[in-house]
């Protein structure tokens, strides 16, 4: 039996089974039950990284209230407990709710949410960049809208915000609290400017009474060589694009460590032939590989060498099996959640109804799994494609991939995330959570290994348009809106859930239990 083996093989085998199937093997006889009790704090601290509940091994039990979805709870066995019923959450199968955010403003573009420090960050249509605190909804530090441009693009993660200018420059400002001590160094090749120094000093006399939560100092102002078009932040790198150059930034150093080409000889393993990219819109980077959407197509580069090893053309019926959504549907009796499971409907043609018709449609954004050998795109008209393993090029590459539509091609897709193994997209049809683990192993049926959600209240069009952006986290959707887009021409559930948000700005579905 188990309980018979060393103590720390035995903690290591039970850690890697499901929170349900801990409690079950109590169950099954004495010895176990009291082996587990015995050693409750390891087998659960072990399944607690095991399973990635927790952000790093130095993670201790005194930091576990500094979690979002863990307010409250400070031992192991609670929180494996509390993200055994997220998960279930996710599907409909346990509690969901709503809270709202009003401190963001109403003018909310684009934002970044950091659960552990506790703070959205966000830029607006001209009211500048407003950081809000996550627990208290209070504005806790803030750039006026003379400083930001208005619909200033943002990105940001461990406690580095990154947003854009009218010139060529990228402004990079620090969490305060990961400071280092003393004046900013002027020594690095990009330092902050004068201009930033005063709008941090004027930003700290504003709010010097939350000083230092949620405060940011300049820490950077990288300027492009050329006209850019689209930039995305993984830590510790920044990509910015252009249609000639891609230009890799590392924020530590503060300093231009990679230029790729983006024009070249269409020589290696591509799908189709493209010698060079038009109407960039998106980019993404790993520690791999850059990721382009442009008006004609998907491309990745690899970042060792540069050269591209993929290329998807966006004129494509169909990419690989294709599932589609079945007839919305409402939450099973008994289960209150805004979440419900969503159905998908097997077997889609993937024949064009024209033989050798080519459609118009574009790639709007492409995300990599945190794994960075898969990944899932975007198209226009609602659809995603999903890659698995897509560094091995085209050998394969229908059996590799993936269709789910998300709406009708008349349906415009909106937004797109990718965390760990979900995927949150908006569209003009509605809200829609992917469970893609099981997808994305081998040996199994993608279709039935797809498991999907989506929020049935929100079904109004006018709403689901005003979206501008999308944020998911382990625990929780986030996404803005605009309370003016709201009608009264509803169904009876729509019109419950609208009557609620009206008076707010800014919303989250968070999962709580």
């Amino acid at each position: 039996m188990i309980n018979t083996l060393p103590v720390e093989l035995a903690l290591a085998i039970i850690a890697y089974l499901p929170i349900s199937s801990i409690h079950a093997i109590q169950l099954t006889c004495k010895q176990l039950n009291d082996f587990v009790l015995a050693n409750e704090l390891q087998l659960y601290h072990a399944a607690a990284i095991q399973m990635g509940y927790i952000p790093s091994l130095s993670f201790s039990t005194h930091d576990i209230s500094s979690l979002d979805f863990a307010y409250g709870i400070n031992d192991w066995k609670s929180l494996c407990q509390r993200r055994f019923q997220i998960e279930r959450s996710w599907s409909g199968e346990d509690y969901s709710t709503l809270s709202a955010f009003t401190a963001t403003g109403t003018l909310v573009h684009r934002f970044k949410v950091d659960e552990e420090v506790g703070i959205i960050v966000c830029t607006t249509q001209g009211d500048g960049v407003r950081v809000v605190d996550l627990r208290e909804n209070k504005l806790l530090w803030s750039l006026s809208g003379e400083y930001v441009r208005a619909f200033a693009h943002c990105e940001y993660e461990k406690g580095f915000l990154i947003f854009d200018r009218l010139d060529r420059g990228k402004e990079v400002w620090r969490l305060a609290d990961d400071y280092p001590a003393g004046e900013p160094d002027q020594s690095v090749k990009y330092p902050p400017r004068d201009h930033q120094i005063a709008a941090s000093e004027q930003a700290f006399l504003q709010h010097e009474s939350t000083y230092p939560r949620g405060h940011f100092k300049p820490w950077a102002l990288f300027i492009m060589p050329r006209p850019t078009r689209a930039f995305r932040f993984v830590y510790p790198t920044l990509l910015v694009g252009s249609t000639n150059e891609f230009f890799l930034w590392d924020v530590r150093s503060r300093d231009l460590v990679q230029t790729i080409p983006s024009r070249q000889n269409p020589t290696y393993a591509t799908v189709a032939a493209q010698e060079s990219i038009a109407h960039l819109s998106y980019v993404e980077v790993s520690e791999k590989h850059v990721f382009v959407c442009s008006a004609t197509a998907l491309l990745v580069f690899s970042r060792s060498d540069g050269r591209r090893v993929l290329e998807l053309p966006s004129d494509r019926f169909a990419y690989g099996p294709v599932y589609a959504l079945q007839d919305k549907v409402e939450p099973p009796e008994g289960i209150q959640s805004v979440m419900v499971r969503h159905p998908l409907a097997e077997g889609v043609s993937r024949t064009p109804p024209l033989r050798n018709r080519r459609y118009f449609d574009e790639f709007t954004a492409v995300h990599v799994s945190s794994c960075g050998r898969h990944l899932i795109a975007m198209l226009a008209s609602s659809r995603l494609v999903v890659i698995k393993h897509f560094e091995q090029g085209i050998n394969g590459l229908e059996e590799r991939m993936f269709q789910i539509n998300v709406g009708s091609p008349r349906s415009a897709s909106k937004y797109l995330t990718f965390v760990k193994n979900k995927v949150a997209v908006a569209s003009n049809r509605g809200i829609f959570v992917l469970n893609l683990k099981n997808a994305l192993e081998d040996g199994h049926d993608s279709g039935k290994a797809i498991v999907v959600s989506r929020i049935p209240a929100l079904h109004s069009t006018l709403l689901l348009h005003s979206i501008s952006c999308l944020h998911m986290t382990d625990s929780a959707v986030y996404f803005n809106w605009h309370p003016e887009e709201l009608d009264d021409d509803t169904t009876d559930s729509e019109q419950a859930f609208t009557s609620w948000l009206r008076d707010s700005t800014f919303q989250r579905t968070r999962k709580l239990i």
